[in-house]
């Protein structure tokens, strides 16, 4: 038992600290792009419900070993980082474990809500509160939380820190902005959406594309007729499909060049 306690607290911290991480590498990512006058980042806190009592076990400091610290004795160093953990979390992992661990004899409802909860607090997940932020840069700067964020915007500027998510989640699957120690090999970079920005205006549209080409990506973006105005002065190439008639489907592409030629003639 005491293998698996060890081992289930080292995991749950890893992956902690795996979240902390990638957070930290997805802010910088967008730190330096604005969407029109805002800035957003993504936050990550100990979960502020009942289940954030458990969060301090995770991470408390006498989990941190610095192997330069290690002696010979490093078998009974080990044992006092333990024992410390020990002293002040014991309860409170036993606490943890009882809800997971089915009783002896158990009935089937018991083993089925024993494995829900195995599958709950084996999450780190959990132990976490997430949440998006909004820089408001004016007179004095202010930061928002999604959940204000989301009801003080309504229509396209509440669709912005989807987008952001979307986009930065993205770019970090591309391997966008890392060393190039740890860049992946070179990929197409290609994000698909369908119908996208469709609450949006066209200033916020373009927003929304110059923050596509700024992360360094390739684009193909879907759009009903009544909003292809907002792309036309933004994209690099606009394809226009017809089906009038459900058989026969017409298909005409333009540049952008093109576009601007034609509001020249106009």
């Amino acid at each position: 038992m005491e293998h698996f306690k060890d081992d289930f607290v080292y995991k749950i911290r890893s992956a902690i600290r795996e979240a902390y991480q990638r957070r930290d590498e997805l802010n910088r990512m967008i730190s330096g792009l604005d969407f029109g006058k805002d800035k957003y980042q993504f936050k990550i806190t100990r979960n502020t419900g009942a289940d954030g009592k458990y969060y301090p076990m995770f991470m408390d400091d006498s989990l941190n070993i610095d192997p330069s610290v290690l002696n010979t004795t490093m078998d009974d160093q080990m044992n006092l980082f333990s024992m410390e953990h020990e002293n002040k979390y014991g309860e409170l992992m036993n606490e943890l474990i009882e809800i997971f661990i089915p009783p002896e004899g158990a009935t089937g409802e018991e083993l089925e809500n024993a494995k829900r909860d195995m599958q709950k607090y084996s999450d780190y997940r959990t132990y976490l509160s997430f949440d998006m932020e909004q820089i408001v840069d004016g007179d004095e700067k202010l930061t928002i939380g999604l959940s204000k964020m989301i009801k003080k915007n309504s229509g396209g500027e509440g669709q912005n820190p989807l987008y952001v998510a979307l986009l930065a989640s993205f770019a970090q699957a591309y391997g966008i902005h890392l060393s190039p120690k740890v860049r992946r090999n070179p990929s197409i970079r290609l994000v698909v959406l369908d119908e996208a920005f469709s609450k949006m205006d066209a200033e916020k549209v373009a927003s929304c594309i110059d923050l596509i080409r700024n992360l360094g990506f390739q684009a193909i973006i879907s759009a009903t007729n009544d909003k292809i105005q907002n792309y036309l002065e933004n994209v690099d190439k606009t394809f226009v499909y017809a089906n009038p008639n459900k058989k026969n489907i017409s298909i005409q592409e333009f540049e952008k060049c093109e576009f601007d030629n034609l509001l020249t003639e106009e």
